[in-house]
């Protein structure tokens, strides 16, 4: 759990990206940060160290007077939303620091912390895989039935924890270990290996992970496209247009092959 730091991003969605071995790899991308530190709480006056960090500008109108407070002292713009990170130490990290992406390097993991996506009341063939009832003969309402919850002279109740329809969705959910394949200082992006929770925007806690530490060598074989030059773009086509001219050339003319023949029947005739 030492120096877990961390960083408040959104979920902006799914692609892929090829490696230099020409490899499809499907990556999420998050935007993720800057993020300014707020507040710094120490272990000699709130008992444990921890970081308390801003995210998304937002309207003076549309936060709440007590987070106002926060923003003023510092002289900085109000955030839409403040996240604590806990730290066993706080690693010379101080009042007014900007945090981003950089944290994150290029082949470390890292766990995704959001919420699911909300579905709304289910049946338990949804919920939980269940497989219904027969389908035969006489089965008019037994196909997605949950069918019998318990017994009536013993014990007369329903256990708890029994798999029954309900609410589905909308839970918070950790994903570990996802590789950072690449990283955008400019435009504050991590494209990450696998899927994250939640829906587009959807806001997300980015940590370095628990059960991997960082890998020291970068990913190896992964490199941003380049575009190709325009004079390398025109090559192929230029190359194109001279055989398919050669070719032209090479085929006699359509009235050539008309007296070719003519001479032929003629020969043939007087023979």
């Amino acid at each position: 759990m030492s120096n877990r730091i961390g960083l408040i991003g959104e979920k902006i969605g799914m692609t892929r990206i090829f490696d230099t071995n020409g490899n499809a790899m499907v990556v999420t991308v998050l935007k993720a940060g800057p993020c300014p530190i707020v507040q710094v709480k120490k272990k000699d006056k709130e008992g444990y160290n921890a970081l308390k960090l801003a995210y998304k500008e937002i309207k003076e109108a549309r936060i709440k007077r007590p987070n106002m407070g926060i923003f003023k002292k510092l002289k900085m713009k109000p955030h839409k939303i403040l996240k604590e990170f806990k730290l066993d130490e706080l690693n010379g990290h101080k009042l007014g620091d900007i945090l981003n992406v950089e944290i994150f390097p290029q082949g470390s993991f890292v766990d995704v912390i959001g919420v699911t996506k909300g579905k709304g009341f289910q049946g338990v063939v949804k919920r939980w895989g269940f497989s219904g009832g027969p389908k035969t003969r006489g089965q008019s309402d037994r196909h997605r039935a949950a069918g019998s919850i318990g017994m009536c002279a013993w014990p007369s109740r329903v256990f708890k924890n029994k798999r029954m329809p309900g609410r589905m969705g909308h839970d918070k959910v950790t994903i570990h270990n996802l590789l950072v394949i690449r990283i955008d200082k400019e435009k504050n992006m991590i494209l990450v290996k696998g899927s994250v929770p939640g829906i587009h925007e959807n806001i997300l806690l980015i940590r370095q992970s628990v059960k991997k530490k960082p890998m020291k060598v970068e990913m190896p074989g992964v490199k941003p496209q380049e575009e190709p030059k325009k004079e390398e773009a025109a090559k192929p086509v230029k190359e194109a247009k001279e055989a398919k001219a050669k070719i032209k050339d090479d085929k006699p003319a359509k009235h050539d092959k008309k007296e070719i023949h003519k001479g032929e029947s003629k020969k043939e005739s007087k023979k």
